[in-house]
Parts: structure tokens; C-alpha cells; sequence
């Protein structure tokens, strides 16, 4: 029952403060790994400094030269503004803003 109790209580609180739908629909399944990627991701302190921004179109960064020749870069999501990629052979992440 404590379960429901604490999510009765989020619930209400949502609805009190205007956070839900007009039809006072409620439906938060995020864990918190998932909140602290996408606070990293949209640089909100204190993790403003967990990726690198880069240009659009960037190399990575910890490849060596010779590796770069290569097209290894992957998108791993856009958003409103930017991308995060992803280095496919060294695994390096960053961000690039539009």
C-alpha cells in the first residue's frame, strides 16, 4: 500500500500545481538513470560539463587522426536544438548544437 500512497501523493501534487492534462491524466515511468541522461544531455547544472559540445559534423575527438579518415560517428538521439553523437569505434560521446 505504500506504493499507492506515494504516488497518490504525486499525483495530487501534479494535479494541484497544473502539471497534469486537462483531463488530469498522469503517466510518469522514468527512472532516474534516464532523468540524469537527459539532464547531461541538456546540460542543466550540475552536469553541464558531462558531454563536450561540439560543431556540427565533428570528428571524434580521442580517435587518432588516421582512424577519423572514416565516417565512425553515429547519431544517438536529436533533440530540439542538437544531437548527442556517439564514436562508433572508440564509444566517445558528445554533443553537437545546430
Amino acid at each position: 500500500m505504500r506504493q499507492h500512497v506515494q504516488r497518490l501523493r504525486v499525483y495530487y501534487l501534479a494535479v494541484k500545481k497544473g502539471l497534469a492534462s486537462p483531463s488530469h491524466e498522469l503517466d510518469i515511468k522514468w527512472s532516474e538513470p534516464f532523468v540524469v541522461e537527459w539532464l547531461k544531455i541538456l546540460q542543466v547544472p550540475p552536469f553541464e560539463h558531462a558531454y563536450p559540445v561540439r560543431s556540427r559534423g565533428s570528428r571524434c575527438g580521442r580517435c587518432p587522426e588516421a582512424r577519423n579518415d572514416q565516417p565512425t560517428v553515429f547519431t544517438d538521439l536529436n533533440f530540439p536544438g542538437g544531437s548527442k553523437m556517439r564514436c562508433q569505434a572508440c564509444g566517445a560521446e558528445w554533443i553537437e548544437r545546430d
